[in-house]
């Protein structure tokens, strides 16, 4: 026997190997049926109340999150990364191809003697 909060379940085996089931539906008293009402009043108040369907789950608030972040990162204007070379730099470069000029034998350079 299986008690629940509004029922008994009684099951039997029958000589033929079937089950049955017996479902008798338990009374309540007065002292239950105004505790029920009580507890579904406060269950009804807004605080108590949960708001299904309504917010958004925390996969869905990432996603949002994220795909907010992409669409700002696309809207922004590209920054370049633009190299100035300085002095010493532009010597550097210099003096390197003047050296594969050497080596190569361009004409218009002149060779240094020796």
């Amino acid at each position: 026997m299986n008690f629940v909060k509004a029922e008994t379940l009684v099951q039997e085996i029958t000589a033929d190997g079937k089950v049955r089931d017996i479902i008798t539906e338990r009374v309540k008293s007065a002292a239950e049926k105004a505790a029920e009402a009580k507890e579904e009043a406060i269950r009804n108040l807004p605080e108590f109340k949960r708001d299904r369907g309504e917010g958004k789950t925390l996969a869905e608030q990432l996603a949002d999150k994220e795909s907010q972040f992409q669409e700002e990162e696309a809207s922004k204007p590209k920054e370049y990364n633009v190299h100035t070379i300085d002095e010493a730099e532009y010597e550097h470069y210099q003096s390197i191809e003047e050296a594969d000029r050497r080596r190569r034998g361009e004409p218009g350079f002149a060779a240094p003697p020796g």
